[in-house]
């Protein structure tokens, strides 16, 4: 008799180290979950037709930094200072569920502008945007840096994503230019 209490006392002390040591357990990490990064830099005075600078489309996964760049450096023509030309993008999206993402990226875009009419001048020109949002999946965010240039940031699913100018989920046209402060 003793030895089939002592065997169920025994069972009972596993039974029970096995339940505490699951308890303790961490949830095991979320899956990174494959996502598109789509960034159009547009510009337009009043009135006018929204002109594209720049729109890369980047496939990335969640939890992740990715690094994007068009373009790269010229030299001055005056000394030996390089300049960056194009468009980079840094970000990082992280997924927040019920299909939502928080976004973080710095894009910054960079010109050379040599003007004919003065062959001793030459101009850099560099734009630089810094962001932290919560965007909805396929719902494009519209972010205004002035009155006339605008970014629009769509972060969705990859197999919905579309390469022509809409986002393939939200048929929304390019916004408008600002308005406000006129």
């Amino acid at each position: 008799m003793k030895t089939a209490s002592t065997v169920i006392v025994v069972f009972l002390i596993l039974i029970a180290a096995a339940s505490w040591s699951m308890a303790e357990e961490k949830p095991a990490p979320t899956q990174a979950e494959m996502v598109t990064l789509k960034i159009r830099v547009l510009e337009a005075n009043f009135g006018e037709i929204p002109r594209e600078l720049a729109s890369p489309l980047i496939m990335t996964a969640t939890g992740r930094e990715v690094r994007f760049q068009s373009g790269g450096k010229v030299k001055s023509k005056f000394d030996d200072e390089t300049h960056d030309i194009g468009t980079r993008v840094v970000a990082k999206i992280d997924a927040l569920g019920e299909n939502k993402y928080r976004l973080k990226f710095e894009a910054s875009l960079g010109n050379a502008t040599l003007p004919e009419q003065e062959p001793e001048t030459e101009c850099f020109v560099q734009q630089k945007l810094t962001a932290r949002i919560i965007v909805e999946s396929g719902k494009m965010k519209r972010l205004p840096v002035s009155s006339h240039c605008w970014y629009e940031v769509t972060v969705g699913d990859p197999k919905l994503m579309h390469l022509d100018r809409g986002n393939g989920l939200d048929p929304q046209p390019t916004t408008e230019p600002s308005t406000s402060g006129r």
